[in-house]
């Protein structure tokens, strides 16, 4: 949600702003990246056994890959349409483009953030799943 909120900042560059109206929305996005990373790969470690760490490790590094892939891929064709890829380029459709595609990506970041905490459930182990856990940390 964080992330999200951070480009949802972004959405109020028009044509006419400077570089520096880009940064509060960048450094949120990126306080927000920083959060969200180190807990998404805790999390998935630590739903699976050790054994299995590396293929959680590398389902969460693919997920990772392929959601960059396919926001760039969206993002930037919702971008081109509303900026109109076909004519001359002006600021003011850049603009337009950017705000556009800073609107999908905010409400996608906010709405999948609220799915996170909804479908989030932290189930108490129980006497054998953490004796287990103990045991082969210690061996």
């Amino acid at each position: 949600m964080i992330i999200g909120a951070g480009a949802g900042l972004l959405t109020v560059i028009d044509a006419g702003s400077r570089w520096y109206a880009a940064a509060p929305g960048l450094a949120v996005i990126g306080v927000g990246v920083g959060l969200s990373a180190p807990a998404l790969a805790s999390v998935a470690l630590g739903a699976v056994p050790p054994r299995l760490s590396g293929v959680a490790s590398g389902a969460v590094n693919t997920a990772r890959q392929l959601g960059f892939a396919l926001g760039v891929a969206v993002l930037g064709s919702v971008f081109a349409a509303s900026a109109g890829s076909s004519r001359p380029a002006t600021a003011a459709r850049f603009a337009d483009g950017l705000t556009t595609a800073m609107t999908v990506a905010a409400a996608v970041g906010i709405a999948a953030g609220i799915v996170g905490i909804l479908l989030f459930r932290r189930s108490a182990p129980t006497a054998e799943q953490a004796d287990a856990r103990i045991s082969s940390r210690l061996s």
